[in-house]
């Protein structure tokens, strides 16, 4: 389970909640400093699960949410990491076995789909992503009319990063006087890229550090996937624990609960 906390405002907030089972405290949860944390446990079909946020050591009827009711007949996609290389690992499971349809995607195309068997045990596929490009991408799972069953986000090819070595004729320049480049850009092999520069001379005072956005976070996550937190490190997507818990609160952006639940085999 991920959870997500801000403000009224939208601004991340760190809170602390308990987790209940019917009307019993079962676990403590704790948000950090960007209002983001992951759980895990094991539901019963039996109980009704509901999280609560403490506020002033204190528990308010206005801050109790209700768990989505368990589905009887539902399927766990389970990722074990989502920001991978250039293969990815996934296990199905389900109390009844069944086949469902696996598609992997963006929103733009889709890059393989296939049928896999979901089991109570686990049926685990690995795949590799030579078609899949650098950046999000998403698993969803469907059952043989079609409906969704679960989904994931994952971030591929992590490791394809490009270096930029810039080197300058002089150390100070004066005012009005010509400034000369060298740029070299590199793969993580070393080999040369060819890519498109942009260039800008700015008064370093009037940089604002805290709405600095690198570029590469920009292009891969932050165009994708709206609202997303900051990282407390400010290393974007280079920070893998940070893109992890992002790519986990933001699974099933186009779906909602209710409409999954009360789905019929007449939607389509």
């Amino acid at each position: 389970v991920a959870i997500e906390s801000q403000s009224q405002n939208g601004s991340p907030v760190n809170v602390t909640g308990i987790l209940y089972r019917n009307d019993l405290p079962v676990g403590t949860v704790r948000t950090n400093s960007n209002g983001v944390e992951t759980f895990k446990f094991s539901p019963s079909t039996l109980d009704r699960y509901s999280f609560k946020v403490r506020k002033n050591n204190l528990i308010t009827a206005d801050t109790s949410y209700s768990l989505p009711p368990i589905m009887a007949g539902g399927v766990v996609l389970h990722v074990p990491n989502a920001v991978v290389n250039d293969s990815l690992k996934l296990t199905l499971y389900s109390r009844v076995a069944q086949t469902v349809q696996v598609i992997i995607h963006s929103d733009q195309r889709a890059y393989a789909n296939f049928v896999a068997r979901a089991t109570l045990s686990g049926g685990r596929v690995s795949l590799s992503l030579p078609a899949v490009p650098k950046g999000l991408a998403t698993i969803t799972v469907l059952d043989l009319n079609g409906r969704p069953l679960a989904e994931r986000l994952f971030f591929a090819h992590h490791d394809q990063r490009i270096n930029a070595e810039i080197k300058t004729d002089k150390e100070i320049y004066g005012k009005n006087e010509k400034v000369t480049l060298q740029l070299k850009l590199t793969d993580k092999n070393g080999s040369p890229l060819q890519g498109i520069v942009s260039a800008a001379v700015v008064q370093e005072n009037r940089i604002e550090s805290a709405k600095f956005a690198d570029i590469e976070t920009h292009t891969f996550l932050s165009s994708k996937i709206e609202s997303i937190p900051p990282d407390p490190l400010g290393l974007g997507i280079k920070n893998s624990d940070f893109l992890e818990s992002i790519l986990l609160i933001r699974g099933w952006r186009n779906y909602t609960w209710r409409k999954l639940i009360n789905s019929r085999a007449s939607d389509s």
